[in-house]
């Protein structure tokens, strides 16, 4: 894990295509968040719960602007006019979106390693010279096919069913075996005829 002392400038920006973003940004939403498929039985006391695939993540990017020059002279003002053309290209009306390479400490831990743009707000200015755009991203990450289980393999399932099936049959041949033939109910009702 990067120190977010030691390493803060890694912690300031958010690494898209290979540019780092103009200003600060401060990431929100961004939750390492587990699939659970949560089912409450209606007259019950508790539920289930069977683990499902993870939800795509959705996360908010803040990104701080200063009107104060750097040592080109440009602020990141500037900047920001070029970095929003490339936000809104990934996502050009009438063309197919594409997904950018995104890196951040935080977006690293949970891995979140590419993202296309939910939406860009317009600016908050703080009236100090300052202003704020906030970014929602969505995580890409390309549909899976689950693996079919093949016909004839069992699962675990099958098999606690099959053992059930078979300590039942084992009782029915039980049974058969008592009430017919030489069996003792069978014998008690041979020796019952005879009385």
């Amino acid at each position: 894990m990067i120190d977010p002392e030691t390493g803060a400038a890694q912690w300031n920006v958010l690494v898209v295509s290979g540019v780092e973003t103009p200003g600060v940004v401060t990431l929100s939403g961004h939750d390492l968040k587990i699939g659970w498929d949560i089912q409450n039985p209606t007259g019950s006391a508790g539920g289930t719960t069977t683990r499902t695939k993870e939800p795509v993540k959705e996360f908010d990017a803040e990104f701080y602007l200063t009107n104060e020059p750097n040592a080109n002279g440009h602020s990141d003002f500037d900047h920001w006019d070029k970095f929003q053309k490339r936000l809104e290209a990934a996502v050009a009306p009438g063309k197919k979106p594409r997904a950018l390479e995104i890196f951040h400490p935080d977006l690293a831990r949970v891995h979140i390693t590419s993202a296309t743009v939910g939406s860009i707000s317009g600016m908050t200015l703080d009236k100090k010279g300052g202003g704020t755009i906030r970014v929602h991203f969505i995580e890409f990450r390309p549909p899976k096919r689950i693996k079919a289980v093949p016909m004839g393999k069992k699962t675990e399932g099958d098999a606690v069913l099959d053992a059930d099936l078979a300590k039942k049959k084992k009782l029915d041949d039980e049974y058969d075996a008592l009430t017919t033939g030489d069996g003792l109910i069978g014998s008690l009702k041979k020796s019952w005829m005879k009385v």
